[in-house]
């Protein structure tokens, strides 16, 4: 992957290509991207049996999203979901293929960031989250209990600023978040690829950054850097 710095202002656009590469046969199969060259390619991923490839197109302007399926083996590309804006389509790094074929992508429809669950199809099957308060980020999935984890700054399904814990909801049904991590605080969250435990971050006004590793129910295991102030305190040397 090559990453392109966005145009300034005035300035054209960097022409890009994707290509799926056959390590065995060495043969490179060109993606179609569209006919509009003038575009930005943002994010790309593979499905869960590496069948699909998923491409989020935005246009120049930035007030168009798409998101395109495409066969790795022919190039050939179609696209499933289309979101657009008067004044921008943000981006993030929400999307998650699922084994069964069905993808999660968070979407701000309603006016806050949420997560919503999609078949393979591009049909929206059900909010995974909703309320007066945005996602910050999808942190992880468990596939086996239905299990979705995200961070945001919300308390009792309404945005709150000062501070940001880590969520649990539902693949299955539309349910009320429970709170992983304490309230009060900063947290940010590193999950592993099956769902099960996570690198959290913690700081507030009286407790310096610390990291350490925890059960997906937050039940704390060691610590990675503890960070911890004691009577003696040395200075940051800046070395």
């Amino acid at each position: 992957m090559i990453e392109q710095r966005y145009p300034r202002a005035g300035r054209p656009n960097a022409v890009v290509e994707l290509y799926v590469h056959n390590r065995e046969t060495g043969q490179r199969t060109r993606v179609d991207l569209g006919t509009n060259a003038d575009i930005y390619l943002a994010r790309v991923d593979w499905s869960s049996d590496g069948r699909t490839l998923y491409i989020q197109r935005q246009s120049r302007d930035q007030k168009t999203l798409d998101l395109l399926s495409v066969d790795p083996a022919t190039g050939a590309s179609r696209v499933v979901v289309t979101r657009t804006s008067d004044a921008w389509v943000p981006l993030t790094h929400d999307f998650r293929a699922l084994d069964d074929g069905n993808f999660i992508w968070s979407s701000e429809e309603t006016g806050w960031k949420h997560l919503y669950l999609y078949s393979r199809e591009g049909r929206q099957i059900r909010a995974i989250t909703r309320g007066d308060y945005p996602v910050k980020a999808l942190t992880g999935v468990n596939q086996r209990t239905g299990e979705v984890f995200f961070t945001a700054s919300m308390r009792d399904g309404r945005e709150l600023p000062i501070e940001r814990q880590m969520f649990r909801a539902s693949l299955r049904r539309t349910v009320t978040p429970v709170a992983i991590t304490p309230a009060g605080g900063w947290w940010a969250a590193s999950m592993n690829k099956t769902g099960t435990a996570y690198v959290g971050d913690y700081t507030d006004l009286n407790t310096p950054a610390q990291s350490g590793l925890y059960r997906a129910d937050g039940t704390f295991v060691r610590w990675i850097e503890e960070n911890r102030l004691d009577a003696d305190p040395r200075p940051w040397s800046g070395r």
